[in-house]
């Protein structure tokens, strides 16, 4: 079996992303659709991983 390249799940995934973000200003609350695709396959895991801790709010005191 082949498998999906590589470079098009990154496009994928960067696009799951840029909708995600762009939903969750306008409702203001954090979505979890790319973590959620980490769990679809091993190929996927960089990927998803990469956009979940790509962004880390500061809150301060």
């Amino acid at each position: 079996m082949r498998s999906f390249p590589q470079e098009l799940t990154d496009l994928v995934l960067d696009q799951v992303v840029d909708s995600e973000q762009e939903a969750a200003w306008r409702i203001r609350r954090p979505s979890t659709s790319i973590a959620t695709c980490g769990l679809v396959c091993k190929q996927w895991l960089p990927r998803s991983r990469f956009h979940v801790f790509s962004r880390m709010p500061l809150i301060g005191s």
